[in-house]
């Protein structure tokens, strides 16, 4: 399936049987007050060389959505609370040359959403953090800008073996925020990385 443009929320679900390897391209997407993009227990779709916007969530991966691919697309979710992406138990995705900018938190990865690959990427989170995962594992982040209000980017409790590459980390908040935290997290890597805060790192109840 092919999908030009479409100036509502879109959605993918796939509770009811397999839904997979649609396409939405050279598309724009508005949903006020709901969801833009939502995925379902759906595999396999693409969205690519779109602008997605939404009051509230740009893209919501949510339980059961694998190896979907986002690429050259701009996302924002622009309410006050509002995120760019938000994937919950879903595995093996991919977002690349894009830029995802919430009112809260750029892109939240959390409850056991592993394997997810965001390269070549902004993350902007106006308010909070540009990145946050949480509870999840095995995700690698290379050549991305992460930028928060507060923290650029957190991995939190049981978030472990996450990697950060080739990125730069921001947290803009000049009083008691860090750039980079790992709170209940352990043996994640970051390397060849240039990290800004006021505390550039926090390591807290982690290990490795």
């Amino acid at each position: 399936m092919l999908i030009s443009s479409v100036w509502s929320a879109y959605s993918l679900d796939g509770s009811g049987g397999e839904v997979t390897n649609n396409i939405v391209r050279l598309s724009t997407i508005n949903a006020t007050p709901n969801i833009a993009v939502y995925i379902w227990q759906a595999d396999s779709n693409t969205v690519t060389q779109s602008y997605i916007w939404s009051s509230s969530t740009g893209v919501y991966l949510d339980v059961g959505s694998d190896r979907n691919t986002i690429s050259f697309s701009t996302i924002i979710g622009q309410a006050v609370d509002g995120y760019g992406l938000i994937a919950v138990d879903a595995d093996s995705n991919t977002v690349t040359q894009s830029w995802l900018s919430g009112g809260e938190v750029g892109v939240w990865l959390q409850a056991g959403s592993d394997y997810n690959a965001v390269s070549l990427s902004t993350m902007i989170g106006t308010a909070d953090e540009g990145l946050f995962i949480d509870g999840s594992d095995a995700n690698t982040m290379t050549q991305i800008y992460s930028w928060g209000g507060a923290s650029g980017l957190t991995f939190f409790t049981g978030s472990d073996f996450n990697q950060v590459s080739f990125s730069t980390v921001i947290g803009a908040d000049p009083t008691n925020y860090y750039a980079l935290g790992a709170i209940g997290a352990s043996s994640n890597t970051v390397y060849n990385s240039y990290i800004k805060g006021p505390t550039a790192a926090l390591v807290s109840r982690s290990t490795g």
